[in-house]
């Protein structure tokens, strides 16, 4: 209990040096999320103090930008480009005989994860354009 009360004069200087502030931790790997730095922190990627706009659905900080953008179906739709050319090469190595038991477990992956993003892709667009298929 001693320890908790510091004299009144110096109980708000000690208060300013502990205090926090609210910092957005933004990666590809979690492109949202709240984290407390000490005030007097230097705030550095993948942090900043820039709030996300409330109006983002799914956003994530660009720090060349340093503005938040929306991962829509666009970022997606380059994503699914880019594993798609990746499987192209693996399955040309394949047909060729020169691809490794690692090359087909790769694909393998690279096909899972393709079918996980265009399923993303295909919720993105029904939901942004309030169409279904049915």
């Amino acid at each position: 209990m001693g320890n908790d009360v510091i004299n009144n004069k110096n109980n708000s200087d000690v208060n300013n040096e502990k205090s926090f502030i609210q910092v957005y931790k933004s990666t590809d790997e979690v492109p949202c999320e709240i984290w407390f730095a000490p005030k007097d922190a230097q705030i550095i990627r993948p942090f900043t103090q820039i709030p996300p706009d409330p109006d983002l659905k799914n956003p994530k900080f660009d720090f060349i930008n340093y503005k938040w953008f929306d991962l829509n179906g666009a970022t997606q739709a380059q994503k699914l480009s880019e594993i798609s050319d990746k499987i192209k090469n693996m399955q040309h190595e394949l047909a060729n005989g020169t691809a490794s038991k690692e090359d087909i477990n790769n694909i393998n992956e690279q096909l899972s994860t393709l079918t996980d993003l265009v399923s993303a892709v295909a919720g993105t667009v029904d939901t942004e354009e309030g169409i279904k298929d049915e």
